[in-house]
């Protein structure tokens, strides 16, 4: 492998640290979900390496930043995530309902709630975090969201599927926090407290852990408000969503740019931090969890990463480039070193160009429940060449 540059981020010219750490257009808020990339750093690679109408991937797509980054840069950008709730973030975001046709159908929504009758709790472990009324509401809004995504297939109604996808993705934004909007206990909004915890913790200290008696349609309304905030610019490009194993993702034409963040080894356990919110999609974190790279095995990690690589390289224009953002997860090999060792030793054909440290502010990413010295305090982001790509400009424009 041909040798590479090393920079800090702080050292690039217009580099995404420059801006405040919440920049972002208001339909990145939509919900938040443990160790995504922020907006500003995707903005950052997209203006950089990529030109408008261009193509751009993420294959471990999460809540769908680096697509909706690239559709409101006038990109078309692209979504893989095997996790359903990545996807169904991912869907939405590619492809946002009108705001004015969605406000009417959450109108709608508000008019049939009083007399839908919701199906009985399928797990009252549910039962914990919620009060008796808001549960009861968040039933009911489960059982109007599958009559109409019934009635959308049968009709195949694109605005009323934009719709449902649309509230689905609102309601995981809403499911648990500590915002006047989310309607759980209080609680973190990127994961979901273990049921033993908060039994433990409402018991000793009922009050601080009250379940609040919330209006689900008012925190709709509250949410709808707040992730619309933001007008789309016109060169918006609807984007594009699927939902299989990174490894087979396949595509009826090239990419131009793959930005991605593979799950970090041995960190994140993302079925269970998202429980509650599959439980509301309709699945069991249980059988997720079979699904996802969640593993302490170094080899079936790197054979992972090694076939992941190589269908990058397959889907990627020739003189393309792929941004890989990965964290140094302590007491472990390190992300990047297995994906250079995979490059070397599986002949995949990609050149590495540079690598960028970005460091993390304390606690920012960490492994839950973990010891200090487990979890993420720095990542590195490496940039892979495919052929030879154009001069990129770094002159960053930091609106749309």
């Amino acid at each position: 492998m041909s040798s590479y540059s090393e920079y800090r981020s702080e050292e690039l010219p217009s580099n995404w640290k420059r801006v405040s750490s919440d920049w972002g257009h208001s339909l990145h808020t939509i919900c938040p979900r443990i160790a995504s990339f922020p907006p500003r750093l995707v903005h950052y690679f997209v203006s950089g390496f990529s030109r408008p109408g261009d193509r751009v991937l993420d294959l471990y797509s999460g809540k769908g930043t680096t697509v909706l980054e690239a559709c409101l840069l006038g990109r078309k950008g692209i979504g893989n995530d095997i996790a359903p709730d990545a996807y169904l973030l991912t869907l939405a975001k590619s492809n946002p309902p009108h705001k004015d046709l969605f406000l009417q159908y959450l109108y709608n929504i508000k008019n049939r709630i009083r007399d839908c009758s919701p199906k009985e709790l399928d797990n009252e472990l549910i039962s914990i975090y919620y009060s008796k009324n808001t549960l009861r509401q968040v039933l009911q809004i489960k059982e109007l969201i599958s009559q109409d995504e019934a009635t959308s297939i049968e009709r195949n109604d694109n605005t009323m599927i934009s719709n449902v996808t649309f509230l689905k993705a609102l309601m995981l934004g809403i499911m648990h926090g500590t915002s006047s909007y989310t309607i759980s206990l209080p609680m973190s909004h990127a994961s979901a407290m273990s049921p033993s915890y908060v039994k433990k913790k409402l018991i000793q200290n009922p009050s601080r852990f009250r379940r609040p008696d919330k209006d689900l349609i008012q925190c709709l309304f509250q949410k709808f408000s707040f992730a619309f905030r933001d007008p789309l610019p016109r060169s918006f490009l609807k984007g594009e969503a699927y939902n299989v194993d990174a490894t087979e993702l396949r595509l009826d034409a090239p990419v131009n740019l793959i930005i991605t963040s593979p799950p970090y080894y041995n960190v994140h356990t993302y079925a269970w931090d998202n429980w509650i919110r599959l439980w509301f999609l309709g699945y069991d974190f249980r059988e997720v969890r079979r699904k996802l790279l969640e593993t302490e095995s170094e080899d079936k990690y790197s054979n992972h990463i090694s076939k992941s690589l190589s269908n990058m390289y397959d889907l990627l224009a020739e003189d393309s480039r792929c941004i890989i953002v990965v964290g140094n997860v302590r007491n472990r090999k390190s992300i990047s070193q297995i994906i250079i060792d995979s490059i070397k030793e599986k002949d995949l054909g990609f050149q590495l160009n540079m690598i960028i440290d970005d460091d993390l502010r304390p606690n920012k990413k960490y492994q839950y429940g973990a010891p200090k010295n487990h979890g993420v305090s720095c990542e590195r982001i490496l940039e892979l060449h495919k052929g030879e790509p154009f001069t990129d400009n770094r002159d960053v424009k930091w609106s749309y």
